[in-house]
C-alpha cells in the first residue's frame, strides 16, 4: 500500500462512529432463610434417696432435688415433675416440683416432694424426674430407692368380756366380739396371727380357775375355732391381714364350755396370771 492510499483509509476511518460496549444486568436478588431450633432441656442431676421407712398408719414424705439445664435459657423450662413407680403398685407423684435455686443462666434446681403410703410395697421403687420446655421438648432421668418393710397393726377393742355365765353353758361368744385387727404397715401378716391364752383365776378363791383350753378363737362368728392352750401361742386358722389402706381381720372369742362343777360364784379374770396376748408369728 502506497502512502497516498494509507492516508485515504485513515481519513475514512476517522469519519465512522465509535462502537459502544454492550453490558448485561447490573444486579439481582436471592432468597435467604434459616431456622432457629429449640434445644431440649436436660435433667442432669437427681439427689440420691436413702432407704425410706414407712410410718405406721400414715404417709412418709420423701424430699429430693433435681437440676435441669436448658441451653436456650432457664426461662425456657416450663414443667418439672417426679414419679415413684413400682410394678403393680400405684404411682406416687409430685405433679409440679418447686423451683428452689437458679444455678446459672441456663439451669435451675427444683425440690420434689412425694408422699409414700404406709401400705406401699416394700422393695425397690424407680424415681423418674421429667422436665419439659415451652416448645414441648422433654427429658427424663431415672434413679431408684428402697422402701423398707414395716410390720404394724392395731387391735380394738383391747378387752374381752363374757359377762355373766353359768355352770355347764357352752358356745358362748364374747360381748366384745369381734376384736378387729387393722394392718397399719406394709407387711402381710396373713396366717401369722397367734393368741396366747392363760387360765382365768378366781379373784376370791384363787384355787379355782377356768382353764384356757375351754376357750377358742375363730375368724368367723362361731364356736369350734382354734382351741386355746394355757400359756402357749396358738396360730389362728384362716387369718387374712395383708397390707392395704384398710386391711383388717376379725377375731371372735368363745367359751366352748363353762365347767359344770368345781367353780364358785365369783369373778374369773387375767389379774392373777396375766393378760392374754394377740401377736404375729
Amino acid at each position: 500500500m502506497n502512502k497516498a492510499l494509507a492516508i485515504i483509509i485513515s481519513m475514512l476511518m476517522a469519519t465512522l462512529p465509535m462502537a459502544q460496549p454492550v453490558f448485561g444486568a447490573t444486579d439481582d436478588t436471592t432468597t435467604v432463610s434459616t431456622t432457629v431450633g429449640n434445644r431440649a432441656p436436660v435433667v442432669y442431676d437427681v439427689t440420691d434417696i436413702s432407704a425410706q421407712d414407712p410410718v405406721e398408719g400414715t404417709t412418709t414424705t420423701v424430699t429430693f432435688n433435681a437440676s435441669v439445664n436448658d441451653e436456650d435459657g432457664n426461662a425456657d423450662i416450663s414443667v418439672v415433675n417426679a414419679t415413684f413407680n413400682m410394678t403393680a403398685e400405684t404411682d406416687r407423684v409430685d405433679a409440679s416440683c418447686s423451683e428452689v435455686a437458679t444455678v446459672n443462666a441456663t439451669a435451675k434446681t427444683y425440690e420434689c416432694q412425694i408422699d409414700m403410703q404406709f401400705y406401699d410395697a416394700t422393695g425397690t421403687w424407680d424415681d423418674t424426674v421429667y422436665a419439659e420446655d415451652t416448645g414441648a421438648l422433654s427429658d427424663t432421668l431415672q434413679e431408684s430407692f428402697t422402701y423398707n418393710s414395716l410390720e404394724a397393726w392395731t387391735m380394738t377393742p383391747t378387752a374381752v368380756n363374757f359377762g355373766t355365765v353359768y355352770l355347764g353353758q357352752t358356745s358362748l361368744g364374747s360381748n366384745d366380739d369381734p376384736i378387729v385387727m387393722t394392718n397399719k404397715g406394709n407387711y402381710d401378716v396373713s396366717g401369722e396371727i397367734t393368741v396366747t391364752a392363760l387360765d382365768l383365776v378366781g379373784l376370791t378363791t384363787p384355787a379355782e380357775f377356768i382353764p384356757a383350753g375351754n376357750f377358742s378363737v375363730n375368724v368367723a362368728d362361731a364356736s369350734s375355732g382354734d382351741a386355746m392352750v394355757n400359756s402357749s401361742a396358738i396360730t389362728i386358722t384362716g387369718t387374712s391381714l395383708d397390707r392395704g389402706s384398710a386391711s383388717s381381720e376379725d377375731l371372735y372369742f368363745y367359751i366352748e364350755e363353762v365347767p359344770a362343777s368345781g367353780l364358785s360364784y365369783q369373778v374369773y379374770d387375767t389379774a392373777t396370771l396375766g393378760q392374754w396376748t394377740v401377736s404375729t408369728a
